[in-house]
């Protein structure tokens, strides 16, 4: 027999068999750790080179097999091709595709669609947690693997939902770290007359999301209420740079009040960025962005991290928290402050209040003590009898 020929990496082979054909060869999956492999075969090494390339097209493109036939990496591609494209944003979607590409398809892309078992599943996380994936990790594929299934039952394109019998692992939830009153201080005066004072001044003031803030434009400011109008969000998304989605719900399309210190931060950060324009000439890329690069393009979280906050938590010698952390310290300081649960849903923008009280519920109990604290003093027995 001869020796399989490759065409290049990705590409497949093509060798002649001992009878005279012609076969080619493309891995489009893997179970149990070996490659699953399309076959065609041919009586002309340029007709089977023909026929695989229509093969590996039709895999690339998402074009379903008969049901009967329809593999589990086939069924994904065009699942996320022809219906979670159409409902999720761009860089959920790229998650979606990523978890699936490392954390299942290698595994069980090459078995049928309508045999997998709950017992696939089941084997497929307890080797995914074997290998090192973390316990979240293996719970948000089995997310992703719920809702693709799903809609596979939904289409009835299977009978069930196997994943509907499969147990992902139990991630205990970590309470976010917060900064405390002082620290949030200290932050604000670290940050004051620096580039990076607006971003954290109003990520900390307002609880803004970090892609809220960045999509942020001055047309949405408004500075005689003062108000600002949160219209959308700004994503980074691999290969296709920043875009402008809409807010991740109707709850996060508000309009978030301004304290005095906020409006003063972005005071000094109009000024200077009409400097860095000026100073930019015609190399500026008028956004209307409220934070932006020294050129008018857009921030990326990793100019965040690495220009704005990460010195700034330097200065004022504040422990590594995220940038996201701004958003849990202004939710945590305005409940301890007693601010009632549903107004920080609305300036959080949360979908509903269960997010609200399922992420700051810990925090409920001791400001329950002191609430009943203070009505026992209003209520107290002098007062009742005068």
């Amino acid at each position: 027999m001869a020796r399989p020929r490759a065409k290049g990496n990705g590409e497949g082979t093509l060798y002649k068999r001992p009878d005279g054909r012609w076969c080619g060869q493309y891995v489009v999956g893997w179970v149990g750790g070996k490659p699953r492999r399309i076959t065609v075969v041919a009586d002309t090494k340029h007709e089977a080179d023909r026929l695989l390339s229509a093969k590996k097209r039709d895999h690339a493109e998402g074009r379903l097999a008969p049901p009967q036939r329809q593999t589990l990496a086939e069924y994904v591609a065009w699942w996320l091709a022809n219906v979670a494209a159409n409902r999720l944003r761009p860089r959920t979607l790229q998650s979606y595709e990523r978890t699936l590409a490392l954390h299942c398809l290698p595994y069980l892309g090459g078995l049928r669609l309508q045999q997998l078992a709950p017992r696939d599943l089941q084997t497929l996380y307890a080797e995914r947690l074997a290998s090192g994936a973390g316990a979240r990790t293996v719970q948000y594929l089995h997310a992703v693997l719920h809702r693709a299934l799903h809609d596979a039952e939904r289409l009835e394109m299977v009978g069930r939902n196997a994943a509907d019998r499969a147990d992902p692992p139990q991630v205990e939830r970590e309470e976010a770290p917060t900064l405390d009153l002082e620290q949030g201080r200290a932050l604000l005066a670290a940050v004051r007359d620096t580039p990076a004072e607006g971003l954290v001044a109003l990520a900390l003031l307002t609880g803004l999301r970090q892609g809220e803030l960045l999509g942020l434009r001055w047309s949405d400011v408004d500075w005689t209420v003062p108000q600002i109008a949160v219209q959308r969000t700004l994503s980074w998304v691999l290969g296709r740079g920043p875009i402008c989605v809409p807010p991740k719900s109707k709850n996060s399309r508000r309009l978030v009040p301004l304290v005095p210190q906020a409006v003063e931060a972005l005071r000094r950060a109009r000024i200077r960025q009409n400097e860095q324009r000026l100073a930019a000439g015609p190399e500026w890329q008028d956004g209307d962005l409220v934070f932006s690069t020294r050129s008018g393009r857009p921030l990326s979280p990793r100019n965040v991290r690495r220009d704005w906050f990460g010195p700034a938590l330097e200065r004022a010698q504040l422990p590594p928290v995220r940038f996201h952390d701004l958003r849990h310290t202004a939710a945590s300081l305005l409940l301890s402050l007693g601010v009632a649960l549903t107004t920080v849903q609305r300036i959080l923008g949360h979908a509903n209040i269960g997010i609200t009280a399922d992420t700051y519920g810990h925090l409920l109990p001791g400001m329950a003590t002191e609430a009943m604290r203070l009505y026992g003093e209003a209520l107290s027995a002098d007062e009742l009898q005068q």
